[in-house]
């Protein structure tokens, strides 16, 4: 783990060397949790393995205090700074409210990633650990599922939906009896469709827009990964590529794909060593643990459209519960969450 992660530190210096070109950033500060992180966890592998409960509680409860106090300024927000607006569940004017104006506000794809990972641990640790009182399991599994549809992004309220689904199906395949299953059903149902119909009007402007938007950004991902090959071009090439191949000026190519951002950057050695990474926690998780391997292909999907390791939000939070993942393999399906 700590050599593929040191390798995936290293791509873009690695690179540059293929390239014979120096200049530039070839160690970028964003990634230093990859080099860093991995060799502090397992020197205080014990310690990690000992505490494994209690880091996944603080976890837990830093997801929900941040729902609360999303919550309390939209309450804010409407009542005290602009009485005159109205509040309404299905206006997408809300997600503005959360984006733009709530003070340090975490972007709704990443919040998004951290409510699919603690829903999940709820859940499982519901039904199939059975560590949790199924009605306080369920009402925290729908709880945070529908703050998903309005605090989380799109790709990751569906993920989270059909995680939940192929643990429910886990659990039957198991032979895992489930106390109340037909209300797991109901709930789960019933919940997508409030959610649905709250977010449905955002919802369909905001699909067209972004699937659209993102169309035209691949399309340009495509022409400059082509002739950015094989070597790459590097981080600071990539940051002064316009997003329109005609226009000298406006605005910049952002790849929102973490696929195509090591590609372009550090070329086939870059994409090959994140391909080996995923693939290789993926196998990890799938031999250790339902939990770890949803995690992991919560990020590689969602990178799929979102560029996750371009802020701390989405590097640290792979890299650490990644780690802790891995040396606490063994206790991860003994943890009691609550």
């Amino acid at each position: 783990m700590i050599i593929i992660f040191l390798l995936f530190f290293l791509t873009d210096f690695i690179s540059a060397l293929t390239r014979l070109n120096l200049e530039g950033k070839i160690f970028r500060e964003v990634k230093i949790s990859f080099f860093i992180l991995p060799i502090v966890i397992l020197i205080q592998k014990k310690l990690v393995i000992k505490q494994f409960a209690n880091i996944l509680k603080s976890f837990f409860y830093g997801v929900l205090t941040y729902i609360v106090f999303v919550w309390g300024y939209l309450y804010y927000f409407y009542t005290i700074k602009h009485p005159s607006f109205i509040f309404d569940f299905t206006d997408h004017y809300v997600i503005y409210v959360l984006a733009r104006e709530t003070p340090n506000s975490i972007h709704h794809t990443y919040i998004g990633l951290y409510i699919l990972l603690i829903t999940i641990l709820i859940f499982t640790n519901t039904i199939l650990y059975k560590k949790i009182n199924t009605l306080i399991g369920l009402f925290l599994t729908l709880f945070f599922l529908i703050n998903s549809f309005y605090i989380g992004g799109k790709s990751t309220t569906i993920l989270l939906i059909i995680f939940l689904v192929i643990i429910l199906l886990k659990s039957v395949f198991k032979g895992v009896k489930i106390k109340g299953f037909k209300y797991y059903i109901l709930g789960l149902i019933l919940t997508v469709l409030v959610g649905v119909n709250g977010i449905y009007e955002w919802l369909t402007v905001s699909v067209k827009q972004s699937l659209g938007l993102r169309i035209d950004i691949y399309k340009r991902c495509i022409e400059v990964a082509l002739e950015a090959l094989p070597f790459g071009i590097g981080k600071d090439k990539l940051n002064n590529i316009p997003l329109d191949n005609n226009l000298i000026k406006g605005e910049r190519l952002i790849t929102h794909n973490i696929y195509f951002n090591e590609l372009i950057i550090n070329g086939f050695i870059g994409l090959f060593i994140l391909l080996i990474m995923i693939f290789y926690i993926c196998y990890v998780g799938y031999r250790s643990s339902i939990i770890f391997l949803l995690f992991i292909l919560s990020i590689a999907i969602t990178g799929l459209i979102e560029d996750l390791f371009v802020r701390q939000g989405g590097i640290l939070f792979f890299v650490f519960f990644t780690c802790i993942f891995y040396v606490s393999k063994q206790k991860i399906e003994s943890f009691k969450l609550l």
